[in-house]
Parts: C-alpha cells; structure tokens; sequence
C-alpha cells in the first residue's frame, strides 16, 4: 500500500465530514464542490445520506455512487466504512499555493 494513502487512512477516521450527498444525488454542483475541496485540503470525508437510495440495495448503490465519484473527480478512494467514504487528491495533481508563496509575474 502506498505510504502516502496509509497515512491518509489514519487522518480520515477522525476528519469531519465535509460533504453529504442526499435525495438528489451527483450533481455538477455536487462535482464542483468535490473538487473545490479537494484542490484547498487534499483529503475530503463524503456521507451518503439515506435518501440517496431508492430501495435496500444500500450496498450496491453506495458503490456506484462511490464509482461515479471516483470517475467525475481526480480522486482516490482512501477508505470506505458503510455509508461514508473518503477521498484524496492523487499526488501530482495541483497542488493549493498560497498567494504569498505565488511566482510574481514577470515585468517588462
């Protein structure tokens, strides 16, 4: 397991949730707001709520809700305990950078 992910498990069992996802399900607004989080903190706590789900394939759906995240989203799944999940921004993506640490721009 990459060392980077393991250390991620360890941080996601006490982060706060930071996204709940409900009746309406995956929206754009719901994908923008993903990757929002993700670009300023890196790691992001999802819960499903229950009336995201139609029926009792609870199991089933949160994997294809859990999917179709991972697919919309640059993120990987770092754990997964019955309705809440956790994601990270891979490494290589862009990172945040504070206005202060910013390149100036060049003069000429």
């Amino acid at each position: 397991m990459d060392p980077s992910i393991k250390a991620s498990r360890a941080e996601a069992q006490a982060l706060p949730v930071g996204l709940q996802i409900g009746k309406k399900g995956i929206t754009e607004q719901t994908v923008l707001e993903i990757r929002k989080q993700l670009k300023k903190r890196g790691i992001l706590k999802i819960r499903l709520l229950q009336s995201a789900f139609s029926d009792d394939a609870l199991p089933l759906q949160t994997k294809a809700y859990i999917q179709e995240v991972l697919t919309r989203t640059p993120a990987l799944l770092v754990l997964h305990v019955g309705r809440v999940f956790t994601i990270i921004r891979p490494k290589g993506e862009e990172q945040h950078t504070p206005l202060s640490d910013a390149p100036a721009p060049a003069s000429r």
